[in-house]
């Protein structure tokens, strides 16, 4: 499939390499954990919701400007986006934090009240220390 840029250089269309997909993940998250919408986003960065849509499929890559602008908005370093990917390799999975049930626990969370976090997050401990000593026999 052939396309044409806006400068007028045509080309074989092109699939998202891997690293597009990761920073677009990284934006993803972080703009979900901040909270604020896509709309949001793109107004304070200057582009619609579709390009950060597109930003976040890894569709579109994003220019180093434009990267530039959103870690402004997002108060992270650029070096957040590329966290996790190793040179070596296309894709590094070990990130807990790029993990989908990592940020819906971190959701439900702070959804809870502090009283029932601390409850919980010694029960967790408890149940960790369990599982410890019984791997320990």
């Amino acid at each position: 499939m052939k396309h044409t840029s806006k400068d007028g250089q045509s080309g074989t269309a092109r699939r998202a390499r891997p690293v597009d997909v990761h920073v677009g993940e990284r934006l993803h998250q972080k703009r979900q954990q901040v909270g604020i919408s896509q709309g949001a986003l793109g107004r304070m960065v200057g582009v619609n919701f579709q390009q950060i849509q597109k930003y976040e499929n890894g569709h579109n890559r994003i220019s180093a400007s434009r990267l530039w602008s959103i870690t402004k908005a997002l108060d992270v370093p650029v070096s957040y986006f590329f966290k996790g990917l190793n040179p070596g390799d296309k894709r590094v999975s070990d990130d807990l934090f790029a993990r989908h049930e990592t940020f819906a626990l971190l959701t439900a969370w702070y959804g809870m009240p502090e009283s029932q976090r601390k409850l919980l997050l010694e029960l967790v401990k408890d149940m960790a220390q369990m599982t410890d000593l019984a791997g320990a026999n």
